[in-house]
């Protein structure tokens, strides 16, 4: 199928390093071997493909998650955290809800609502997966604690990162290991 081609570019090049900028409608029709004209028979924009990219790599790693639930937390939840790293680099509004009103000017009333109900499909996505994580690896947590524990998570990595950050690389490793530990002291 060719929306997952594109899909898989788009996250390829995003976990590769790329910065926002430099993944184009262009760019990735030359890496499907397609024209740019194939890339708006199924987007409308670069933010609509970037977007809905985003959306199916976060509902794969839901359907990876939902085929183990036993993963130990020092596996699980740093790929999670990496997952929320690639997320923000690509568009920080998608995991920080409240940076979003500054966006909404640049989109027509109808815009506005089809990337509200994108961006609240994104962050539905994202905090079942950190709630299903945190159940199955800590007894009687209650809903509340764990909305702490995501946001406080959030605001954590968004004074770490930066959309330049090289995810492979140690400097990220180093993050994500701070932020487990911090995670499983907040929550135990």
């Amino acid at each position: 199928m060719k929306t997952e081609l594109i899909y898989n570019e788009v996250i390829s090049m995003l976990n590769s390093g790329a910065d926002y900028q430099s993944i184009t409608l262009s760019e990735i029709a030359k890496r499907c071997n397609m024209g740019k004209s194939t890339i708006y028979e199924y987007f409308s924009s670069k933010d609509e493909m970037v977007f809905n990219s985003l959306i199916y790599y976060l509902d794969t790693v839901i359907k990876y998650f939902d085929n183990d639930w036993e993963g130990n937390f020092d596996e699980k939840m740093p790929l999670f955290i990496k997952i929320i790293i690639v997320t923000m680099k690509a568009n920080k509004w998608l995991v920080l809800p409240w940076t979003f009103d500054t966006y909404k000017n640049y989109f027509t009333q109808e815009n506005q609502e089809a990337v509200t109900k994108l961006l609240s499909s994104a962050q539905n996505l994202i905090m079942s997966t950190f709630e299903l994580i945190v159940n199955n690896n800590f007894d009687n947590i209650k809903e509340d604690n764990i909305k702490f524990a995501f946001f406080g998570l959030v605001a954590f990595l968004s004074d770490c990162i930066d959309e330049n950050i090289d995810i492979t690389g140690q400097e990220c490793n180093n993050i994500v290991d701070k932020c487990v530990l911090l995670l499983k002291e907040q929550l135990q």
